[in-house]
């Protein structure tokens, strides 16, 4: 009984010892990086909820919008609406992964064939593009 007695508080000294030396190699604050930027090991620079909707959002939802009648941009369908047809069946999909530079998209946005966009108001500038069209080569997903 002696010999129980002796243990338990070896025991516990130990179980302390392991829980204070544990916590040794953390040194500082705990480090959280901004959501707002991608995993060291995400593999794409863009990522269309943060950089290619608010585009969008900016510049082209005052007239694609829930009324337009072919393509809608507004944030919680704009990615669906590029890819897929809408109801007329008119110019979609909007995107294109192998040539962006002749998806419809682009091309609007640069005036190629199409009207420019965005109407009556300033183009779009060439490094927004770009940041489109880098969008559209990492396959253009819904990140």
């Amino acid at each position: 009984m002696l010999k129980n007695l002796l243990i338990r508080p070896g025991m516990v000294a130990l179980f302390f010892m392991l829980i204070i030396s544990s916590c040794e190699k953390d040194k500082g604050p705990m480090i959280v990086k901004p959501a707002s930027q991608p995993a060291p090991d995400d593999p794409f620079k863009i990522h269309y909820q943060q950089d290619i909707q608010p585009l969008f959002d900016e510049n082209c939802i005052i007239c694609h919008n829930l009324y337009h009648p072919y393509l809608d941009l507004r944030a919680e369908v704009s990615w669906n609406n590029l890819w897929h047809a809408n109801p007329h069946g008119i110019h979609a999909p909007y995107v294109d992964t192998i040539n962006p530079n002749n998806s419809n998209l682009i091309r609007h946005l640069k005036g190629n064939g199409y009207p420019l966009m965005p109407l009556n108001a300033p183009a779009f500038k060439p490094g927004r593009i770009d940041t489109i069209v880098t969008w559209m080569l990492e396959g253009a997903r819904n990140n």
